[in-house]
């Protein structure tokens, strides 16, 4: 099947389908110098004009090492074997002899192939590519196809190769010209990066490689000023990086307590470097903490302490420009001194931006119903209105920021509070450490 999207002046790319594999390494034998090798996860793009193959592409898994590439990406050798997934490989470009009518043949196929290769690279093999490579011999090739879609020349490789079945490097003394090109923007240093991108994961959240997560008024220096309940011995992780590790792992979507923990397991080792989780010279790596770790720090912690510290904290990194989210605390009050003519008293959700100091909205909740079903609606009219867009655009006192805690429970009447956090346009997601303790406390059986 043709996929339109790559239909470009009558040049058009596609997929070759299963049955078309053999027919397809039969065209790449007989028209590419170094034969047919393809390697890992593997993609094969044919380009037609007219129906008639011109131009055949061959993409799979990246080289495990290669020095020049490495020092342009600036990995080192954990993020590269964590990372290299993200990475995929131009291994074969072939152009046909029926491309000669064809103008900019090669650049144009190249072009629409890696339009669509993230996507058809997601779908395949469920992973989210983040720049592609690929090699040119100096003395054959100059690269120009390359050039013209965008590719960087990184540098020159030592002359080295290693063969399918073998595991050392043999010096061949063929040096290769190594292209980098980004497939998602900032990809390339997403790739190098200390914590996890949100490009990574192709969803928005706050990128904590912006923050200032450690040292000076970092976050682990503000919460390092919470009071450890924990008596002195047995001690593995300091409090305040347990605390740091559940804040980035709760702005980056984990919702509870086993959630947050599977994505402290999955934390590069420079992320939690910069937590504040120390370094096990046993075995030789950053141990994160564990689930009954954190369910045990959560039962117990100074919720109300550790709250305040860390909306200091998201004022600080808002007013840095550094965190793009407004703070939005959410709460239900019943009106006191005023009655309906059944007799009850009216009940009012009302959303307060933090740091603004201003009153967004208000719902008024029914009797025969509660403030969970008023929570949403609330939330889409003040993002949707002039007065939230203009909120959002402000200047240092009203820009998007973080702010305080949630909202208070002073009314004569039960109440519920929320604090959220969310980007213009975004319902939130709850991030304040005294709001959501509770729930993960319920969610830890305690």
């Amino acid at each position: 099947m043709t996929d339109k999207r790559n239909d470009s002046g009558g040049l058009t790319v596609r997929l070759a389908r299963a049955d078309e594999v053999a027919w397809y390494n039969a065209l790449m034998k007989e028209h590419h110098s170094l034969g047919v090798a393809a390697s890992g996860r593997v993609l094969r793009y044919v380009a037609e004009a007219g129906g008639v193959p011109v131009v055949l592409g061959t993409f799979g898994s990246a080289a495990w090492r290669v020095p020049v590439r490495d020092k342009h990406v600036g990995w080192d050798d954990g993020q590269r074997a964590a990372r290299l997934e993200r990475l995929c490989a131009n291994q074969r470009l072939c152009v046909l002899p029926a491309a000669a009518g064809v103008a900019h043949a090669g650049s144009r196929a190249l072009g629409a192939m890696l339009r669509v290769l993230p996507a058809d690279y997601l779908a395949a093999f469920g992973v989210r590519l983040m720049a592609v490579e690929s090699f040119t011999d100096p003395a054959s090739h100059a690269g120009t196809v390359y050039k013209a879609c965008g590719f960087t020349a990184a540098g020159s490789t030592a002359g080295y190769g290693r063969s399918r079945g073998r595991d050392y490097y043999a010096y061949h003394g063929q040096p290769k010209t190594c292209w980098l090109r980004e497939l998602a923007p900032g990809g390339i240093a997403a790739l190098a990066a200390g914590f996890d991108a949100p490009v990574l994961a192709g969803r928005r959240a706050p990128d904590f490689n912006r923050l200032q997560v450690s040292g000076d008024r970092g976050l682990l220096e503000y919460l390092a000023q919470v009071a450890d309940h924990r008596k002195a011995k047995g001690i593995r992780h300091d409090l305040a990086a347990i605390m740091v590790v559940i804040v980035v792992a709760r702005l980056c979507g984990a919702n509870s307590v086993y959630a947050a923990a599977q994505f402290a397991q999955s934390m590069p080792p420079g992320a939690l470097r910069r937590c504040g989780i120390r370094y096990n010279k046993r075995l030789g790596r950053h141990v994160p903490p564990s689930h009954k770790t954190i369910k045990r720090m959560i039962r117990k912690i100074d919720a109300e302490a550790a709250d305040q510290q860390m909306c200091a904290w998201l004022r600080q990194e808002a007013a840095a420009g550094r965190l793009n989210w407004r703070h939005i605390a959410i709460d239900g009050k019943s009106v006191r001194g005023a009655v309906r003519p059944d007799g009850t008293r009216p009940h009012l959700l009302a959303a307060y931006d933090v740091t603004d100091g201003a009153v967004l909205g208000q719902e008024d909740v029914e009797a025969k119903t509660n403030e969970i079903t008023c929570f949403v609606p609330l939330l889409q009219a003040i993002l949707t209105s002039p007065r939230a867009s203009s909120t959002a655009r402000g200047g240092s006192d009203s820009g998007d920021s973080g702010g305080g805690g949630g909202g208070s429970s002073s009314s004569s009447s039960s109440s519920s509070s929320s604090s959220s956090s969310t980007s213009p346009g975004e319902l939130p997601r709850q991030v304040s450490l005294g709001d959501e303790t509770p729930r993960l406390r319920n969610a830890a059986g305690a």
